[in-house]
């Protein structure tokens, strides 16, 4: 059983653990054969602010084990991703967080603004808090169809823009952040792994705007990712083959949440934080000094839980390892908090 370490600072309650080393529109509906769960995809109207009246729609899927969930957990991936990292193709039973989620709770995985399935509006429309304006829509249709609690789960810069989310809008149950901290390790690593989408033969057809970034080909195998020792080639291939874009304002936001604790500091639900040791952008290796300094980025109003799983690089559940220690952690503080 991992241990507990009471945090000393009286802004949150933390552990660090470091373990033994407006609507939518339903199109289809189909059984996922690998995770059991049902997936609709969905289709939602969204604005990208108040005043912007053109109208963008944001593609999904509403996946679920059971009817009649009454928690719904609302996904926000990292760059250079889509939905699809958190309903991994690739060895579903190890990968897919879908599949390892608890039969009670629902899951909306989205393709952000910009992104996969949804919309490619101007890039330049993406920043200033857009992804987050855009998700808080999303919670509002999903109140409507009677969730009781909806909490957000981000990873990396979809993380940032959960943040963001909760902070503005005060209108979600709780926060669960994956691949985020306030501090940074090495800032240079994923700059230097992209460059314009355009350029880039997988999306050429979709004549992005020069504002619209994506990873170079070969460059899903590094260590803004991965921890190269340890993680399956064939999650790399599956990656690579999936990739997707970023916009450039996409990532001057997602810096902005990391660089302004007050942001953070304003959310008043539980919040719990899973960092991975061998994150080479957010941990200085190999033990990750920096989530000691993340407590003071959070209200004692979040009650912040944090663990830093071992061995896992930045993208956690895509490492054999640190998979399923990411779901149990998350299980089990759903469970504590949101109890049926």
């Amino acid at each position: 059983m991992p241990s507990r370490i009471p945090c000393a600072l009286a802004c949150a309650c933390v552990a660090i653990v470091l373990a033994a080393c407006s609507g939518s529109t339903p199109t289809t509906r189909d059984r996922d054969e690998h995770t059991g769960s049902v997936c609709m995809k969905e289709r939602f109207p969204v604005h990208a602010n108040d005043t912007d009246p053109k109208t963008y729609v944001i593609a999904g899927e509403l996946c679920s084990k059971r009817r009649g969930a009454k928690i719904l957990l609302i996904t926000s991936h990292g760059a250079t991703y889509n939905h699809l990292y958190w309903n991994w193709g690739m060895s579903p039973e190890t990968y897919s967080f879908v599949q390892n989620m608890r039969a009670n709770v629902d899951v909306l995985n989205i393709d952000r603004l910009g992104v996969g399935e949804s919309d490619h509006s101007p890039s330049t429309v993406t920043g200033s808090g857009t992804q987050a304006n855009v998700i808080h829509q999303l919670v509002q249709a999903m109140r409507g169809r009677g969730y009781q609690k909806i909490i957000l789960l981000g990873h990396s810069s979809g993380s940032g823009h959960v943040v963001r989310e909760a902070s503005k809008y005060h209108d979600v149950d709780g926060v669960i952040v994956t691949g985020f901290l306030h501090n940074l390790a090495d800032g240079s690593i994923v700059p230097s792994v992209i460059y314009p989408a355009a350029s880039d033969t997988m999306f050429t057809s979709l004549n992005l705007d020069p504002g619209y970034l994506t990873s170079k080909p070969g460059k899903k195998s590094n260590p803004a990712f991965y921890n190269l020792a340890v993680v399956d080639a064939a999650v790399l291939e599956f990656d690579e083959a999936h990739k997707d874009v970023v916009t450039g304002q996409d990532i001057q936001d997602f810096i902005e949440v990391i660089s302004t604790p007050a942001i953070s500091q304003a959310i008043n639900v539980p919040v719990l934080s899973l960092q991975a040791q061998y994150d080479a952008g957010f941990c200085s290796l190999p033990d990750c000094p920096q989530a000691a300094l993340e407590p003071s980025a959070w209200s004692a109003a979040a009650r912040l839980e944090l663990h830093v799983i071992p061995v896992a690089g930045h993208d956690i559940h895509l490492h054999q390892a640190g998979a399923n220690v990411e779901y149990e952690y998350i299980r089990a503080w759903l469970a504590a908090n949101f109890p049926e």
